[in-house]
């Protein structure tokens, strides 16, 4: 079964170029989350000819949801008693929530401790009071796909090519390469009349530059970010029509070639070189399987910085080289807008040490072409993202294989992919239908699965599985998930219709997928 998820994997990808129907609606069935009996209203707007915004208010009589205490994820019998004495040391009684590990080879049960039922979040954080080593939290109910009567909205763009007469593209907003701005400032840099947040993106300074994509970033054909191994992304083509696709993993490495006609393989694209956000790089594990918000030490990495990119990548360990325009190559410690940098740690140091002293000339190709064997790659927009949704109609389920780590790792691990994967979060994704009809959804959600949550009778937000759910009703053939929690927003013509999770606010992200006119 791996072996043919990773065949499926490396499929050559396609553009589906055909002309779709005018807008065509949303299906007429309730959207299958939560109880089916839940009432739902829908609104919507045109946004121009061939794009059309709907609201989806699913649940909204609903009462406010309870809240319980949550001991946290138990693998096993041990850890199953440690957490039933933490919610009984703090005066609560245990049980048990059953839930399917994500993303797994073969169907597996895992549980959630939890305890009590409180009405409000203010009650549930008051007897969430943490013994040692136990740290409970509030959660809402509603904040589990077990709990079906919770309320949820959630923002459906539809996009017709062959009416659509605008441009769909992927921004930063600023010129400089890497800046984090809100979805709302880059829709207002680029005058957009809808615009979603993109994929996902370097948050601290100690997990590589601020706002650089933990993925693949192509702009305008351009390669900004080097992709991650196993992972799928959105490919968007601003052309006549526009045209979106989930395309597979690359299938080449970018490579330096050099004049004695040998090749030298670049493992990233303006990143710090020797670590990698999201990892899923390098020749040697883990680094070179992806694991979702998470950063991996590279091993004798060499990164390609680009003149525009608006930072030096040098850490104290590596070593920059300048490839010249004319394909010079020499060692220096930096370089001007047409040069790029070649960082080099390990033992790529002595590899480019050898090819300056044999006075070797070298080629860098970072067009889309570079990591495909698609042609033209003039207009062409890639959007990392995971996991993968939908491919060719059919549920994909390869949570694991694309980051997230199955429940069987650490059990911090295994809280992480609880949390983010399993219970209900704001979400944004990305789907195509067979016709080249496009979906954006995007789903509020106030993140109650963890302790910093505001509301207990708001939008409850989507599992991952609810999120794929919600894109096969929609018809979508092939889908992926954006990046989402506080970074879920949504934009039209300039002013924000989504309600970011953030209590600071709308968040500042590393992209935006935009339409303009």
């Amino acid at each position: 079964m791996e072996e043919f998820i990773r065949a499926t994997l490396v499929v050559a990808l396609s553009i589906c170029l055909c002309r779709a129907p005018a807008v065509a609606g949303l299906p007429d069935g309730a959207f299958p989350v939560g109880k089916p009996d839940l009432v739902e209203h829908r609104s919507s707007q045109e946004i121009v000819p061939g794009v059309r915004v709907y609201t989806v208010d699913r649940g909204g009589e609903s009462p406010p949801s309870p809240w319980l205490v949550t001991a946290g994820i138990a693998r096993n019998r041990v850890e199953r008693q440690q957490r039933v004495h933490c919610l009984h040391d703090a005066g609560l009684n245990a049980r048990f929530e059953r839930y399917l590990v994500p993303g797994g080879s073969k169907p597996t049960l895992y549980i959630e401790v939890v305890g009590g039922r409180f009405r409000d979040e203010q009650k549930a954080k008051a007897a969430a009071v943490s013994p040692a080593g136990c740290d409970l939290k509030a959660r809402a109910y509603a904040a589990s796909p077990l709990y079906g009567a919770a309320s949820w909205r959630f923002y459906v763009a539809e996009i017709s090519p062959s009416v659509f007469e605008g441009h769909l593209y992927s921004s930063r907003g600023r010129e400089a390469i890497y800046s984090r701005q809100t979805t709302s400032a880059i829709a207002q840099h680029e005058r957009a009349l809808l615009a979603i947040n993109g994929g996902f993106f370097v948050m601290r300074s100690s997990d590589g530059v601020v706002g650089a994509s933990a993925g693949i970033s192509v702009v305008n054909g351009k390669i900004e970010s080097g992709p991650t191994s196993r992972r799928s992304y959105l490919l968007l083509r601003d052309s006549s029509p526009v045209s979106a696709s989930i395309a597979s993993p690359p299938s080449r490495p970018i490579t330096l070639r050099w004049s004695d006609e040998s090749q030298t393989v670049v493992k990233g694209v303006n990143r710090r070189a020797g670590s990698a956000r999201g990892c899923g790089v390098g020749d040697q594990p883990p680094a070179r399987e992806p694991a979702q918000d998470e950063t991996c030490a590279v091993q004798d990495d060499l990164v390609a910085v680009t003149g525009d990119v608006g930072f030096q990548s040098n850490p104290t360990a590596a070593v920059t080289f300048i490839l010249h325009p004319d394909g010079k190559v020499d060692l220096s410690p930096a370089g001007d807008k047409n040069e790029v940098l070649l960082v080099a740690t390990g033992r790529m140091v002595g590899t480019l040490s050898d090819k300056v002293a044999a006075a070797l000339r070298a080629r860098l190709d970072l067009s889309y072409a570079a990591l495909t064997e698609y042609l033209p790659t003039d207009n062409i927009y890639a959007v990392n993202g995971a996991p993968t949704l939908l491919r060719n109609g059919a549920p994909v389920h390869d949570e694991a294989y694309e980051g997230w780590a199955t429940v069987s790792v650490s059990r911090d691990r295994a809280n992480f992919v609880h949390h983010w994967v399993t219970l209900r979060n704001p979400r944004t994704a990305a789907g195509v239908s067979a016709d080249g009809t496009i979906w954006f959804v995007v789903a509020d959600g106030h993140e109650n699965a963890v302790d910093k949550s505001r509301s207990d009778n708001e939008s409850a937000g989507l599992s991952i599985e609810e999120l794929r759910s919600v894109v096969r009703h929609l018809g979508a053939r092939d889908a992926i998930n954006l990046d989402g929690g506080g970074s879920s927003t949504l934009v039209i013509n300039g002013k924000l219709a989504s309600h970011p999770s953030d209590a600071s606010g709308e968040r500042e992200v590393g992209d935006a997928v935009v339409l303009t006119r």
